[in-house]
């Protein structure tokens, strides 16, 4: 049977005897493409709704990623620098980073004093000290060994008062009963707490009190 039989007996079956062949073909040929065109579409729509999807996605590894690099910290900054106060930087900021942020340091800057090395935490108080050179020909530059002075060039620095509020540890250190020990925990407490509103204050740092209050409260101010 050829496809021209197929057709007449297909027009009998659904009674368009009488239809021309073009019009049936014509018509087979408007659903094949309505057909086609519907097919089409639906692809169209699941293949771009995935790539929405695939873009929208992100690893948690990346979130928190995202989510640590922009948490930022506040430092105070005191002491030698050019721009003293209070600085927003990035979490992982060093010293370096505070110093740079407040202008850089001061001729009178005792480099040190500090360890530009070190990261920063958030409300941190970073005081860079100044440096202290003693004056030659003072009359109280005696032999260490005679005046039971640590030694012959720290005489400058005993015969003056100590500013516990910016002193380095080698400075704190000159005071009577006071070792590197309790020198870094004034130091602590000072970077933990702000600057030392009076002088009786150190008695709040721990290991120091009465008894050696009494021993450097003549030689120290703020």
């Amino acid at each position: 049977m050829t496809f021209l039989d197929d057709v007449d007996s297909l027009k009998a079956k659904v009674g368009i005897g009488s239809t021309s062949p073009l019009v049936l073909f014509g018509l087979f040929a408007v659903i094949i493409a309505v057909v086609l065109s519907i097919g089409f579409m639906a692809w169209g729509s699941f293949t771009s709704s995935g790539i929405v999807v695939e873009h929208s996605e992100k690893s948690p590894q990346s979130q928190e990623y995202e989510s640590s690099s922009s948490q930022l910290i506040y430092v105070h900054i005191a002491g030698e620098v050019s721009n003293p106060g209070m600085y927003e930087l990035k979490h992982d900021a060093r010293v370096s980073d505070a110093i740079d942020a407040a202008g850089g340091l001061t001729e009178n800057a005792d480099q040190l004093s500090i360890n530009l090395a070190r990261q920063v935490t958030d409300g941190e108080q970073i005081v860079v000290q100044a440096y202290i050179e003693a004056e030659p020909g003072n009359s109280k530059s005696t032999d260490a060994s005679d005046s039971g002075l640590p030694s012959s060039s720290n005489t400058e620095v005993l015969s003056s008062k100590v500013n516990i509020n910016t002193a380095s540890a080698s400075e704190l250190i000159t005071l009577d009963g006071i070792g590197e020990s309790t020198a870094a925990k004034i130091i602590a407490y000072r970077q933990a707490n702000g600057s030392f509103a009076s002088i009786e204050e150190i008695k709040k740092v721990s290991g120091i009190g009465d008894r050696k209050y009494e021993a450097i409260k003549d030689r120290i101010t703020v």
